[in-house]
């Protein structure tokens, strides 16, 4: 299976709804974190569960984890 990458535009609203469209689908959410000691960058792995105007919601499948992420730190995401 190929997985592909998506990038971000400065159109968060768009973005929202592309999110929102796959809900249900699994996927691997890459997140910079600027001025963070501790870590910089972190990737997340989940279901996606819903993708409103400034956050998306996924769900981590093994240890069923709710994660609320921002778009303001996502980098890319896969499918």
């Amino acid at each position: 299976m190929v997985k592909r990458k998506y990038c971000l535009d400065s159109k968060k609203g768009s973005i929202a709804g592309f999110i929102n469209s796959k809900a249900g689908k699994t996927g691997t959410f890459y997140m910079t974190y600027k001025n963070n000691s501790e870590w910089n960058a972190k990737i997340f792995r989940g279901v996606i569960k819903a993708g409103r105007r400034e956050y998306f919601v996924i769900q981590d499948p093994t240890t069923k984890q709710i994660f609320v992420l921002s778009y303001s730190n996502l980098d890319y995401f896969t499918l």
